[in-house]
């Protein structure tokens, strides 16, 4: 054990920046956060015979106030102290590292738990009072919630601990689970002969938040079947919705607004991700209830309750051996709890999967739809473009019908060129009206024809490049793949030449 208990005080030293006063910058997230309501943390619970007292202390009086002597701080009787503190999101302890081992040492809880304090470990540790100092027994249990650890000495009855919380901002920033701890403590709180009722309360609550998260994933996944409108309470709406699907597709991809359709894909990436974090969280149920099932299997273990009792003043051994049994009668019902919480996990878990491939699958004929839409606007795009190229030809060719006759035109109307008859009489047609045709026609044909040679040359030459890269692609096809593959061709050459 001391060499476990060296082992487990290097690991510590190595995260010592898990704490509030030693935290980088960056992992300090709280000390920027002015909406943060840490109002409540640190706290001193004490549980003395006459009832339960809760009291809120500064860091700087925090020592002070657990040395304050009572009216039973000296006498032998049953008595529980914890002290409540905070864990931010960045897993940093909201207390200095110095005031965080003076507890330790106040409390003498075994320097074996602070790596798993430090670590956030979860699960079920228990150290007896071998080679540690004032005989007490040291227990640890860590969860999702909260971690807690705690020492018992048998021969003053005294159980004192340190209780840290999570700060998720789902529970009120450690406020709710703090509550429901207190509130059980309380039911309990004439159960202090053992150094049991802290395990007995933590496996209370963590059962009780397993059926509220259950209860809050499937909340979560009906929300999700409301809006695809698949899920068991939509199995009647199945057999008609098959019916009129193919219906209802056609007629959005006929008058889909894309930027509904948008709106839907961001709906459906929504609930995807939900998917993902509800499925992680049953994952995390899972584990839970595996931590809880082993918990229980070790306090069924013969004699491990009664192990932990042994050095209790006479004037208490009665009363630990009732409580023991009274404690031994609990495990049973949370066993059975337990059971019955795994199925519904694993139900919810196959759901949560089969949900996620209906909105995977409606996310992929979301986006089919969409690229549908979007391929039929490019169509008519393209037919619009293809009507007005077809359009600008037409105008070019009328141009360069017309192009020749006015040309000539303009020049016979040049006033330098005098086209009068000899007899100096006026007409309707002059001499020289045949000498403008003789030279519009020719010219006219001349240029549709070198425009017609034009467009034949650069078809043929766009066909032979065509061509020339076919036969390029297709050489590269049949081209030998590797060197074993023009040996190959070699070798059969070769037989082949052989054969002639």
């Amino acid at each position: 054990m001391d060499e476990l208990r060296a082992f487990g005080s290097i690991v510590a030293h190595m995260w010592e920046h898990k704490f509030e006063d030693t935290a980088t910058p960056n992992r300090r997230v709280f000390e920027v956060r002015k909406d943060y309501p840490d109002t409540t943390f640190p706290c001193i619970l004490r549980l003395p015979s006459n009832g339960l007292q809760s009291d809120r202390v500064d860091e700087s009086g925090l020592l002070s106030a657990l040395r304050e002597d009572g009216p039973e701080q000296n006498a032998i009787t049953p008595t529980l102290e914890i002290v409540a503190i905070a864990r931010d999101v960045s897993d940093t302890i909201r207390l200095p590292k110095k005031v965080f081992d003076n507890l330790f040492r106040h409390f003498n809880i075994d320097p074996i738990v602070k790596q798993h304090a430090i670590l956030n470990s979860y699960g079920f540790h228990h150290y007896g009072p071998e080679n540690h100092r004032n005989n007490c027994h040291t227990f640890f249990f860590g969860n999702l919630f909260y971690s807690i650890f705690w020492s018992f000495n048998p021969q003053t009855m005294k159980t004192r601990g340190i209780l840290i919380l999570r700060t998720i901002e789902r529970y009120d920033y450690g406020k709710l689970m703090f509550e429901s701890f207190v509130a059980i403590l309380r039911i309990l709180r004439g159960r202090l002969y053992t150094p049991f009722v802290l395990l007995f309360v933590s496996f209370s609550l963590i059962a009780h938040a397993i059926d509220e998260n259950m209860y809050r994933v499937v909340d979560s996944l009906r929300e999700i079947e409301n809006f695809t409108g698949f899920g068991p309470s939509h199995r009647k709406r199945l057999e008609k919705q098959h019916n009129e699907g193919r219906r209802r597709a056609l007629e959005r991809q006929s008058t889909m607004n894309l930027e509904k359709a948008d709106e839907e894909i961001h709906k459906l990436d929504d609930h995807s991700r939900h998917l993902t974090d509800s499925n992680v969280h049953i994952a995390n149920l899972l584990r839970h209830v595996k931590l809880l099932s082993d918990m229980a299997e070790t306090l069924t273990e013969d004699g491990f309750l009664g192990n932990y009792c042994k050095g209790i003043p006479q004037q208490w051994e009665e009363a630990a051996a009732k409580e023991c049994d009274y404690f031994c009668g609990l495990v049973a019902p949370m066993q059975r709890r337990l059971k019955t919480a795994k199925p519904s996990l694993d139900y919810l878990h196959d759901r949560c999967k089969s949900l996620f491939q209906v909105v995977f699958s409606l996310l992929t004929h979301e986006d089919a739809e969409v690229n549908i839409r979007l391929a039929k606007d490019s169509k008519t795009i393209a037919e619009a473009t293809k009507k007005d190229s077809a359009a600008m030809k037409t105008i070019a060719f009328m141009t360069m019908f017309f192009l020749p006759g006015t040309f000539f035109a303009a020049v016979f109307a040049i006033p330098s060129l005098k086209w009068e008859n000899d007899n100096k009489q006026p007409g309707v047609i002059q001499h020289g009206f045949g000498i403008y045709w003789a030279l519009t026609a020719p010219a006219t044909v001349l240029i549709l024809a070198l425009w017609f040679i034009w467009e034949w040359w650069g078809e043929k030459i766009k066909d032979k490049k065509q061509k020339k890269k076919a036969r390029k692609e297709n050489a590269m096809r049949h081209m030998p793949s590797s060197s074993q593959d023009l040996e190959n061709g070699m070798n059969g050459m070769a037989g082949a030449l052989r054969s002639i």
